[in-house]
C-alpha cells in the first residue's frame, strides 16, 4: 500500500496541541505528514465546565456530523479518552459505521478507563461493550486497560497494545546545544510539566518539596504548564516561602522544553491519574529518571528502580524520601537512554502503520 493511497480521517482534540491526546496526535500527524498520508482533521471541542462551553460543544458535534456525513476518507482513527469524550466519540463511531461502514481504529487514551468502566450501570457497561465490538480495531496504552476488553470478550486479535512514544527528541535531534535560557543553575534541577488541573497532582509535588527543603536546600522545581490551578498552586509558593526552590514556568514551545529537560537531574509527576504520560517517554529519551505515581500504565514503563521510581499518589512523605533518594543517586543515562529506543515514535509508527495497512487491505476485499 502507498500512503497516498490511504484516505486517513483523525477524530481528536487537536488542534490547539494542549493536553497528553493532542500531544501524541499533533506529533503523529506530524510524522504521518512526513510520509504523504492524505490526512484530514475532525476536531474535538473541549469543555470547560461553563453554558457556553456546553454550547459551543453541541454546536461542535452537530458540525462534526454533518462533516461525517459528506467524508470521503476510508480509514478513520479516533483518539479518545473516557467520560464525556467517550460518549462523543461513540457516537461519532456509530455514524461512521452505519452510514459507510467505514473501517475505524478506536484509540483509547484514557487515564482511568478502568474505573470508568467499573462504575456504570450493567447498561451502560453493555453500551461500552458495544462501542468496542463495532471497532474494527482498538489500540490501548496498558495492559490493564487490554485485561478490560478482554473481560468484555472483546476479540484478542482486535486489540492492539502500543505505548505512546518520546516524540520530543527524534523530532528536534538536530540540536546539538541546549542553550540553558534562564536555568542555568548551580542546584539540582528538578522538572514537572503537565496541565495545572487538580488531577495532576501539584500542590502534593509543592507540599513534598516543602518537606525536601528541610532536608536539603541545593534543589529547585520547574513546573511548566498553564491551566486553572495556576493562581492557587503560586499562592502555595508564596505561603510555604518557596521562591527559591519551586517556579510556575507556564506554556513553552518545544525547542525551550528541550533546555529544560537537558538540564533538569529528574522529571517528576505526581498525578492522581494518568494513562500513559507522554512527559514520562520524552523524559526517559533525554536519559533523565522519571518519578511518578503508581496509576495507570506508569508502573508498567517504570518497572525498575534503574529507570526511577513509582510513588503512591498523595503520599507526600514517599514523594519527599524518592525525591531526595533520587537526587543522591548517580544515573546511569546510557542504561535509560537504550531503554527509551524501545518507545521511539518510529517502532510505534510501524505498528500503527501496519494496523492501517492492514484494514486498508480488509476494505478491498469487501
Amino acid at each position: 500500500m502507498k500512503s497516498c493511497d490511504l484516505k486517513l480521517l483523525f477524530i481528536t482534540p487537536y488542534p490547539p496541541d494542549v493536553g497528553g491526546i493532542s500531544t501524541y496526535s499533533s506529533t503523529l500527524i506530524s510524522h504521518l505528514n512526513n510520509k504523504n498520508y492524505s490526512i484530514r482533521i475532525l476536531r474535538i471541542y473541549i469543555v470547560n465546565k461553563t453554558m457556553l462551553s456546553y454550547i459551543n460543544k453541541m454546536k461542535s458535534i452537530v458540525c462534526n456530523i454533518n462533516i461525517l456525513l459528506k467524508d470521503e476518507s476510508n480509514l478513520v482513527h479516533i483518539q479518545s479518552s473516557s467520560d464525556f469524550s467517550f460518549i462523543e466519540n461513540s457516537i461519532y463511531l456509530f455514524i461512521i459505521r452505519i452510514l459507510n461502514n467505514k473501517k475505524t481504529i478506536f484509540h483509547l487514551h484514557s487515564p482511568n478507563f478502568t474505573t470508568f468502566y467499573q462504575r456504570k450501570n450493567k447498561f451502560i457497561k453493555k453500551y461500552i461493550k458495544l462501542i468496542f465490538k463495532k471497532s474494527d480495531k482498538i489500540i490501548v496504552l496498558s495492559n490493564k486497560d487490554r485485561q478490560v476488553l478482554l473481560n468484555m470478550k472483546i476479540e484478542e486479535r482486535d486489540i492492539y497494545l502500543i505505548r505512546n512514544f518520546n516524540g520530543v527528541q527524534n523530532v528536534y535531534n538536530d540540536i546539538k546545544t541546549a542553550k540553558m535560557l534562564e536555568i542555568n543553575e548551580t542546584n539540582n534541577v528538578i522538572l514537572s510539566i503537565g496541565n495545572l488541573e487538580a488531577r495532576k497532582g501539584f500542590d502534593i509535588l509543592i507540599k513534598s518539596l516543602f518537606e525536601l527543603r528541610k532536608i536539603r536546600t541545593d534543589f529547585v522545581c520547574y513546573i511548566i504548564g498553564s491551566g486553572k490551578e495556576y493562581d492557587s498552586l503560586n499562592n502555595l509558593i508564596d505561603e510555604l516561602n518557596l521562591n527559591d526552590n519551586v517556579r510556575l514556568v507556564g506554556r513553552i514551545n518545544s525547542k525551550t522544553l528541550i533546555d529544560y529537560y537537558k538540564k533538569s537531574k529528574l522529571v517528576i509527576l505526581t498525578s492522581y491519574d494518568e494513562g500513559l504520560p507522554m512527559v514520562m517517554f520524552e523524559a526517559l529519551s533525554f536519559g533523565k529518571p522519571f518519578i511518578g505515581t503508581n496509576v495507570g500504565g506508569i508502573p508498567e514503563i517504570i518497572n525498575s528502580n534503574n529507570y526511577g521510581y513509582i510513588v503512591e499518589p498523595g503520599n507526600i512523605k514517599e514523594i519527599t524520601y524518592c525525591l531526595n533518594s533520587a537526587l543522591n543517586k548517580e544515573w546511569d543515562a546510557d542504561l535509560i537512554l537504550e531503554y527509551s529506543n524501545q518507545f521511539s515514535i518510529d517502532r510505534m509508527l510501524e505498528k500503527i502503520e501496519q494496523i492501517y495497512y492492514d484494514l486498508y487491505m480488509e476494505g478491498l476485499k469487501l
